[in-house]
């Protein structure tokens, strides 16, 4: 079972990743992902070990976090990475956004990895709701918690 009193703790003030005092925000409805138990109390620690505030770094944040297949999620930010599909339409909005022409995969590329998230950012991701999932007619949470809130998606 997932702590409940850390649960309770991050539903009421974890929003996502980067800079509130940033120029863009984009906000979504709930992060991509939270496919075991183990992922997801390992996205409570990430967020709990970064200070447990508002928003939290996204490459610090994913890289104590390991998906599915065991790798570490900060994949993401190394080396010359896949751009992530959900991300990749968002930072092209960003660069257009700052008057950048021409964006290509490269563009979009070095955004991902040095300043997508990032608390020295321009950019904040927002989610309205906090709890990662991997999709919305899937809810794992009524298995890996007894709070009530967490019974269904409908009552969450």
């Amino acid at each position: 079972m997932l702590d409940a009193a850390l649960l309770q703790e991050f539903m009421k003030t974890y929003y996502g990743h980067g800079n509130l005092l940033a120029d863009f925000w984009f906000i979504g409805m709930e992060a991509a992902g939270g496919d075991s138990e183990r992922e997801q109390g390992e996205r409570l620690a990430s967020w709990k070990s970064l200070g447990g505030s508002t928003v939290v770094d996204n490459k610090q944040f994913h890289e104590r976090v390991r998906g599915t297949d065991g790798k570490p999620l900060d994949f993401l930010f190394n080396g010359r990475p896949k751009t992530q599909a959900t991300w990749r339409g968002l930072i092209r909005i960003w660069l257009a956004a700052q008057g950048h022409n021409e964006i290509d995969v490269e563009d979009i590329r070095n955004v991902q990895v040095n300043d997508w998230g990032r608390s020295a950012s321009n950019n904040c991701l927002l989610e309205l709701l906090p709890l990662s999932s991997p999709k919305t007619s899937s809810w794992k949470y009524k298995n890996w918690s007894e709070l009530p809130e967490l019974s269904s998606r409908k009552n969450y």
